[in-house]
């Protein structure tokens, strides 16, 4: 039994991920459908809990789970701004910022999920971002991973 709480609860935090990724890159139609379905997961989870645990100690573990995910996952990880909490706080999705920054989508989306761009390329995405927001930051202040002479590092 142990081992099948330890699997829901490893589905919820994965669930929550999932969530907190669909936050920053889906348009609309698309992210709303698809938190509906994360949502879903966590209940289908908090369900089959209750088989094992009862009902009240299945809503427990999942909120504490959810709770527990959800502050790991929100937490930044360097005292930089991470590309994701830069889209989030700005209410900008990678589509949009590509089109604003002349970049194509896979630029914008490399960087929400970590990987290196050359560093013109996340300029000119910064740039996108201050014509539309009107709010400019610069390479140094966030956390994004660069190409450099065909290696990557972090800025």
């Amino acid at each position: 039994m142990e081992r099948e709480i330890a699997r829901l609860r490893k589905r919820i935090e994965l669930e929550c991920e999932a969530i907190h990724k669909a936050l920053a890159w889906y348009t609309v139609v698309t992210h709303h459908r698809m938190i509906i379905k994360r949502f879903q997961a966590i209940g289908h989870c908090q369900h089959e809990l209750a088989r094992l645990l009862g009902k009240r100690e299945a809503t427990r573990v999942t909120i504490e789970t959810y709770e527990s995910a959800m502050r790991r996952i929100c937490q930044p990880r360097s005292p930089r701004l991470s590309f994701a909490t830069l889209l989030m706080q700005h209410h900008v999705s990678t589509i949009t910022l590509a089109h604003n920054g002349g970049v194509q989508r896979s630029v914008t989306y490399a960087m929400l999920q970590g990987y290196p761009v050359e560093p013109e390329q996340a300029c000119k995405v910064l740039d996108g971002l201050r014509r539309l927001c009107g709010v400019a930051y610069t390479l140094a202040e966030l956390d994004i991973v660069l190409t450099t002479g065909g290696h990557s590092e972090y800025t």
